[in-house]
């Protein structure tokens, strides 16, 4: 219902620069920014800082799920899930409005080994509530990517030339690459480095199958399933972001136990950096290809066209990247 109610309200953020704040039936409505800056790092939630071992999800079990090596790319906002006095409220890193938001947005840089420090401002809160309540606090992450690029392993296979490391490109949004579409699939070429598409119209042989890599994006491309390809908000035409699906993710703190507790003094303060410590395990997925099948990725069109991410749709995680993958949050002052 959390989620639910972030997406209904994400219509109400606006930029401003000062705080105010009215009487609602729901409590307080806020409406303030801070100079504030975000970063992402790739933390593993198995061990260290006290951190609970979480069970893989179920899905992991039977089909395959791979976490990658590395993850890169760029991103257009986070946002911060604020649970408050049994109301959902949302506030955001970004230079728009999650609902103003389109491929040719403003983006950021991120590499979750080599964290990026990204400046601009955090503005809160859609949705009302009570900030000054004790029980306030940020329940879910959710980022909003132009692109991800994730690099695995993959290894078992009967092909020889398909256990090797991979790294794939999946395309969030219309023209967040130049003449990418919203959920269009690139390949790191190894031959080159260069990301190109498949073209499925054509066959090279041998390893690439029954399709070639192309740097100019063909009529039949490899694409992620329906579910992102034609994605469309499931909340109605005047309510949070049209085009771009939003990838969630449960938020951790520190300690790796209790929630995460935040104030309007917490938020409303500048110079604040929201450090993102998130856990790609299981991170990609082949959510229709049994483990006992791996034999099928025999090739570069058969891999794309099985891969996806989890929290994306059709990742059968509907909740989000929750299981056993999360992100621990840590927000202090500026150096």
């Amino acid at each position: 219902m959390l989620r639910r109610a972030f997406l209904v309200c994400l219509t109400s953020l606006v930029l401003v620069s000062n705080f105010a704040c009215d009487k609602t039936d729901g409590g307080m409505t806020y409406d303030f920014s801070a100079i504030a800056s975000a970063a992402f790092g790739k933390k593993s939630r198995a061990s260290g800082n006290g951190a609970k071992q979480r069970a893989a999800p179920t899905l992991c079990s039977s089909v395959i799920c791979v976490t990658p090596t590395q993850l890169t790319g760029k991103y257009y906002a986070t946002g911060l899930l604020i649970q408050s006095s049994g109301s959902g409220m949302v506030g955001y890193f970004g230079p728009d409005n999650f609902s103003d938001i389109t491929g040719t947005s403003t983006t950021y840089n991120f590499d979750m080994n080599s964290p990026i420090t990204n400046s601009g401002n955090f503005r809160c809160c859609g949705g009302s509530g009570d900030l000054s309540s004790s029980n306030t606090y940020v329940s879910d992450i959710i980022y909003m990517f132009a692109y991800i690029d994730a690099t695995f392993d993959i290894s078992g296979t009967s092909t020889g030339g398909m256990n090797r490391q991979f790294t794939v490109r999946f395309v969030l949004a219309d023209d967040a690459i130049t003449s990418g579409k919203r959920g269009d699939l690139l390949l790191k070429d190894p031959a080159d480095d260069v990301f190109k598409w498949i073209d499925t119209s054509t066959s090279a042989g041998g390893i690439v199958g029954n399709g070639t890599l192309t740097t100019t994006r063909p009529t039949t491309p490899v694409t992620m399933n329906t579910s992102v390809k034609d994605w469309t908000n499931p909340f109605g035409t005047n309510q949070g972001n049209q085009s771009i699906p939003v990838i969630f993710a449960p938020v951790l703190p520190e300690s790796g136990s209790g929630v995460f507790v935040t104030s309007q003094t917490e938020l409303s303060a500048d110079g604040k950096v929201y450090s993102y410590g998130f856990d790609p395990d299981s991170f990609v997925m082949f959510p229709t290809l049994l483990t006992a099948d791996i034999n099928m990725l025999s090739s570069y069109t058969q891999l794309l066209s099985k891969i996806h991410l989890a929290g994306l749709p059709h990742s059968a995680q509907s909740e989000g990247v929750g299981s056993p993958a999360g992100t621990e949050l840590v927000v202090t002052n500026s150096p």
